[in-house]
């Protein structure tokens, strides 16, 4: 009897059991089919706006369970940026107001401009959380590759970062940079300089650089112009964009390592060379083995200083003994065209006939008159005795190229003479008689 009162009573509470935990699914089911637990609270599974601000919402599963929310306010929530990633992807059309995380802060997902005093490539991700944002302002931040990715992944939005180098935060959207040698470490610039989109010359201001770093970082860095200090002889530095490089005074290197030294600068147009030990005719061949080079040097002839790069000579009043020291030097004057002989003592046949064996060159000198011969400044006439019949008497007259004539002591002496028209303030009554007509010169 006792064994079937058992019986009955197990069989009773299971059935009750069953039916309880029936009721509790069916419960469920019309309760889950409603509203959904998000933080404690029971919320309608159609709301369309959620104001959840300061509730401790530690997981998104009830949040997931929404049918078409539009805006949901969960600042001061306790969600990962996981857990909010995965609701805005689960609902696209919907605005999730939110306090995002960025390093050991958070900000408005509304901001538009944020500015974190770190950030690290963690925290890169949580930016796409940020509806607004047109601006982050991580010049503080020490973590220059994280900024620097947030930009690619984010170009809409203007992050202002600031690269290390050396000593020196420079900004990243610098064009134009200028470096000591005590900011310009190798290794710094060879990772840094990716940090600068915008950069277009690099100058460095004191010597720092071998020339196979530079190199290294040409090829790197195509786009960037490298100004910077190349040594060539005797110790002296120049840039390597110099056009032009003075060594005057410089002496104990050979030619050949200049040479060697001049192929690293690539816009060299002239190189000073005066007063370095060399004869004139090393430094004419050296000159002819460079490649657009010009060279540079004085040299002392008849008394005169010349300079081998000069397109005209001035020789005027210089005694000329003989021509053949100044024709044996004109290879050291490649640009010359003009050379200047006036009152230089050399007869007008020799000068003739130099004239005509250069013809590339315009040869200038003094041309005596019929009535006499200019005499070299060398032996100056002797000045006659003053007599009443013999007065001292000196006129001068212009010829339409501005150039004088003058008769001194019964002797016409020109300088040049394109022409023998008289000047227009001048009357020929005030002329010495005979009068006399001049040809013109060639090519003088």
């Amino acid at each position: 009897m006792g064994k079937k009162v058992l019986g009955w009573l197990y069989k009773g509470a299971s059935a009750l059991l069953l039916s309880l935990l029936l009721c509790a699914l069916i419960l469920t089911l019309a309760f889950s089919s409603t509203r959904t637990l998000i933080g404690g609270w029971a919320v309608p599974r159609n709301s369309r706006e959620l104001d959840l601000r300061d509730l401790t919402v530690r997981s998104d599963w009830g949040l997931r369970l929404l049918r078409d929310p539009r805006r949901v306010d969960l600042r001061g929530s306790l969600l990962s940026a996981r857990e909010m990633l995965r609701l805005t992807e689960r609902f696209p059309d919907c605005e999730f107001l939110w306090e995002v995380p960025v390093g050991t802060e958070r900000f408005d997902s509304r901001s538009l401009s944020i500015t974190p005093a770190s950030l690290s490539k963690k925290d890169l991700p949580a930016f796409a959380l940020f509806s607004r944002l047109e601006e982050v302002d991580g010049r503080s931040c020490g973590d220059i590759a994280a900024l620097h990715q947030l930009q690619l992944l984010y170009p809409q939005c203007r992050v202002l970062r600031c690269v290390p180098l050396g000593s020196r935060r420079v900004p990243a959207e610098t064009e134009e940079l200028t470096l000591p040698a005590a900011d310009a470490d190798f290794a710094q610039l060879m990772e840094n300089l990716a940090y600068f989109p915008a950069l277009r010359s690099l100058r460095i201001v004191s010597p720092s650089l071998r020339e196979e770093e530079a190199a290294a970082l040409r090829e790197k860095y195509p786009g960037v112009d490298l100004d910077y200090e190349v040594e060539t002889v005797c110790g002296r530095w120049f840039s390597n964009h110099a056009e032009e490089i003075s060594l005057t005074g410089c002496e104990g290197f050979s030619l050949g390592e200049l040479r060697e030294a001049l192929a690293r600068f690539p816009g060299l147009r002239c190189v000073d060379l005066t007063g370095c030990g060399f004869s004139n005719e090393e430094l004419c061949r050296f000159r002819d083995s460079l490649d657009g080079v010009d060279v540079r040097w004085s040299i002392s002839l008849y008394g005169a200083t010349l300079c081998t790069t000069d397109s005209e000579l001035d020789l005027s009043g210089q005694y000329v003994q003989d021509v053949g020291e100044l024709e044996a030097l004109l290879p050291c004057f490649p640009h010359v065209e003009k050379v200047l002989m006036c009152e230089c003592g050399v007869k007008d046949e020799v000068m003739d006939a130099l004239d005509r064996r250069h013809e590339d060159i315009r040869f200038v000198w003094t041309v005596p008159s019929s009535f006499g011969r200019t005499p070299p400044p060398s032996s100056p006439p002797p000045s006659p005795p003053a007599t009443p019949s013999s007065p001292t008497r000196s006129w001068r007259r212009c010829n339409t190229a501005g150039i004088s004539s003058r008769w001194i002591w019964g002797t016409w002496s020109i300088r040049m003479c394109p022409s023998s028209a008289p000047c227009p303030n001048s009357s020929t009554s005030s002329w010495p008689t005979p009068m006399f007509r001049i040809s013109p010169c060639s090519r003088r």
